[in-house]
């Protein structure tokens, strides 16, 4: 597989780093393993138990839900080194979405710290999301300016993106 050839790949210009993004989703399923992700979590299994100390590989991965990795991964001696992000905070949530929104002609006037204060529970890839988001829906409306209720317009829209609508009788 891709990833056998990957850490292969690592192998042969030791020292280096695997990084593997959002691997709740490489190697997890909500309601039962497929084939590929059983394959995947046996391969990747097998090639953190076969690094050793001496190859200078260091694995690192990133998830959103920890608790959707498999107990086999967090063992000890494989992934067993946690580091938890706290989401961003005021200051942080302000300065994010001034850089998803810099250079953007539509922008003029917009009071980011407000966007800030309501975005409360944002990551930081919820708050690009609401910037692109809020753009896409100005160019749709063929809008010249955004303005902040733009932006209020959209924040519901990334607050409740995992909850469908229930089917109405």
């Amino acid at each position: 597989t891709n990833l056998r050839a990957l850490y292969e790949k690592a192998r042969e210009n030791a020292p280096a780093i695997v990084f593997i993004d959002e691997l709740d989703e490489l190697v997890c399923s909500y309601d039962y393993m497929s084939d590929f992700t059983r394959t995947m979590l046996k391969t990747l299994l097998t090639e953190i138990d076969g690094v050793k100390n001496s190859e200078g590989i260091l694995t690192i991965a990133t998830t959103n839900d920890y608790y959707r990795i498999p107990m086999p991964l967090l063992r000890s001696g494989r992934m067993d080194k946690h580091i938890d992000f706290e989401l961003p905070d005021l200051t942080a949530r302000e300065a994010i979405i001034k850089l998803y929104s810099q250079d953007n002609k539509l922008l003029k006037n917009i009071n980011y710290n407000e966007i800030a204060m309501r975005t409360n529970t944002f990551s930081g890839a919820d708050l690009k999301t609401l910037v692109n988001e809020t753009l896409l829906q100005a160019v749709a409306s063929d809008k010249k300016e955004i303005a902040n209720s733009d932006f209020y317009d959209v924040i519901p829209t990334i607050l409740f993106k995992g909850i469908r609508k229930r089917d109405q009788i």
